[in-house]
């Protein structure tokens, strides 16, 4: 089942028009797509917002922001996830986008990282956290946390905004502190010690469990809470419009299919095809709407991905496709104040500077990443019902003889000077549907074409001799030629093809997080002492950390900051001296 099928079905509990799945045989001229303006009203019900926690407030470039974000939702009538990822942006001030990823959530919780750019400058950022569906909201809706950057190397701050140009300002959540508590402990410790922490239930109006995560730093770097936009007004629900779809099943790419100089003038069933081409080479398809829109979920995937875009129309002509951005460009202006660096945060800032280019030189990298296994590749259709080998037999002058005389499942069918292809089955369905005809699993539409590849380019041919479903597409089976250099034998693409670079999740750093042992012989380059991004606190029982204390003196918190089970924000903190 597709997203956009699951977007109706969803949409469905609230207004019968939008009750409907993509079947066999079902006229889509009679179905309502989930851009329909009928369902806006029902569909502005269901409500998304974040609440992200990071480790600390202050950071210098190349180190990692880490951070845990809660995932809201209300008016979601459906029982499962209405967002499974979670849009992450390093904002400057002034709204330039410096890093962005995009990170699974998983029963409403996302936590990762990401590493800060050697080049930026330093200033006054935001971390901004969202999902595909906040967008019909706008940024006015999203998680902004504040973060200071220093960078050591370069002299320049970034560009601030004056207070009379920006938009909005942030105020702080409510947030409960007096639910949890740390034990007693010792407040002076001895560089090298190991500390040891139990955080346990405090009042009686704590009710069965907490969840979130714990965060030691310095105390000039204690994080910020989670904020709102000052004074927010939700827009009022009769003008909500429905553009971006949730990422129910993972990251989505949409869009519109329009005919060529009229984006106006949508196209509604047609074919898009979509190839990941690469070590991840997949095949994807799916068509438009009746609004002739099209949204399709990329199986998981990490890094940057090419994809070979070929849109088909339903009726032989040109269409376009206009592919959604899928981060959000739109930028508030918030105000920040003026970055400064006071006298006492000076030797913090060279300390925590110091220690980041201790650990470039003592950094160690995650060899299993880097070094993968290769395996072989299986196509995306699995094992083919038939397959025959080229070099096992003579050289044929034609693909046609080539079918006759080895391929004994697939019939070329001449009629007024043009040549098809079908599939012979067990299944007599096979028929009803034309077959998916590929050459290195990119799909080829120009028949004459295709029959004209030389066969001495070709490898081998894979016939999958069934009704085939990818998505909610069903084929008359498939025929796929491998060429002998992986070059589609020369052939050229469709003519309204192209190429895009899609963002899929995010790929973890390949630095190891830093052990530190109470023998270690290696410098102390933490300026994060603890992160655990996922904490249970129980109210019968206690939950212990421990930590070895740093090699550099000063006043450290101990922060856990999350969620109970009422959906209350909740902190504690405690504060350790390191001698």
């Amino acid at each position: 089942m597709g997203v956009m099928e699951i977007i109706r079905k969803l949409l469905s509990i609230f207004i019968v028009c939008l009750s409907f799945l993509v079947t066999s045989g079902v006229d889509l001229e009679a179905q309502t797509s989930p851009f329909d303006s009928a369902g806006f009203r029902e569909a502005g019900m269901i409500h998304e917002n974040v609440d992200c926690f990071t480790d600390r407030s202050l950071y210098i470039t190349e180190e990692l922001i880490r951070f845990r974000a809660y995932v809201h939702c209300t008016g979601n009538p459906y029982n499962r996830e209405w967002s499974s990822v979670l849009y992450v942006e390093l904002l400057s001030a002034a709204g330039g986008r410096e890093v962005y990823g995009k990170f699974p959530v998983h029963d409403h919780v996302s936590t990762g990282e990401i590493v800060i750019p050697a080049g930026i400058l330093t200033g006054n950022y935001f971390l901004r956290c969202y999902t595909r569906w906040m967008r019909n909201w706008g940024p006015a809706e999203y998680s902004y946390i504040p973060l200071r950057i220093i960078n050591p190397n370069r002299p320049e701050l970034s560009r601030e905004i004056p207070v009379g140009d920006t938009e909005v300002s942030l105020s702080n959540k409510f947030v409960r502190k007096d639910l949890l508590e740390f034990s007693e402990h010792s407040t002076m410790n001895n560089r090298g010690d190991t500390i040891t922490l139990g955080l346990f239930a405090a009042g009686s109006d704590f009710y069965g469990m907490a969840e979130g995560c714990i965060t030691v730093v310095p105390v000039g770097v204690k994080p910020a809470g989670p904020t709102t936009i000052a004074g927010l007004q939700r827009e009022d629900l009769k003008n909500f419009q429905v553009k971006f779809l949730p990422d129910i099943f993972g990251a989505t790419i949409s869009g519109t299919v329009f005919q060529p100089g009229a984006e106006q003038q949508i196209v509604k069933d047609a074919r898009i095809h979509f190839t990941l081409i690469g070590d991840q080479q997949d095949y994807l398809v799916t068509n438009s709407d009746s609004y002739g829109k099209f949204s399709i979920t990329l199986p998981y995937r990490e890094g940057k991905l090419t994809l070979l875009v070929q849109p088909e129309n339903p009726d032989t002509g040109r269409v376009k496709v206009k592919i959604d951005q899928d981060f959000d460009l739109r930028n508030l202006l918030i105000q920040t104040g003026t970055f400064n660096i006071d006298k006492k945060e000076e030797q913090m800032v060279t300390a925590m500077a110091r220690k980041v280019q201790l650990s470039r030189i003592y950094r160690k990298t995650d060899s299993t990443r880097e070094k993968r296994t290769v395996h072989m590749r299986v196509p995306f259709y699995g094992s083919p019902t038939f397959s025959v080998n080229m070099d096992e037999f003579i050289l044929l002058p034609t693909l046609e003889e080539v079918f006759i005389n080895l391929v004994p499942s697939v019939i070329p069918v001449t009629r007024k000077n043009k040549t098809s292809l079908l599939i012979r089955s067990e299944n007599p369905a096979i028929s009803i549907y034309d077959p998916l005809i590929m050459i290195d699993e990119v799909p080829v539409f120009n028949m004459a074409q295709f029959m004209s590849i030389p066969t001495d380019k070709i490898s081998r041919i894979d016939v999958i001799e069934d009704v085939y479903l990818k998505g909610d597409i069903r084929f008359g089976g498939i025929i796929n030629l491998h060429s002998k250099e992986k070059d589609m034998a020369g052939i050229d693409l469709h003519e309204n093809s192209f190429f895009i670079d899609f963002l899929a999740m995010h790929s973890p750093p390949s630095v190891v997080e830093e052990i530190v042992s109470q023998y270690d012989r290696m410098p102390d380059t933490r300026n994060t002492l603890l992160w655990i991004p996922k904490l249970q606190v129980k109210r019968d029982n206690a939950s212990w950390i421990s930590f070895i204390a740093p090699d550099y003196p000063g006043e450290y918190v101990v922060l856990f900051r999350g969620l109970d089970m009422l959906g209350e924000l909740i902190s504690a903190e405690s504060t350790i001296y390191i001698q």
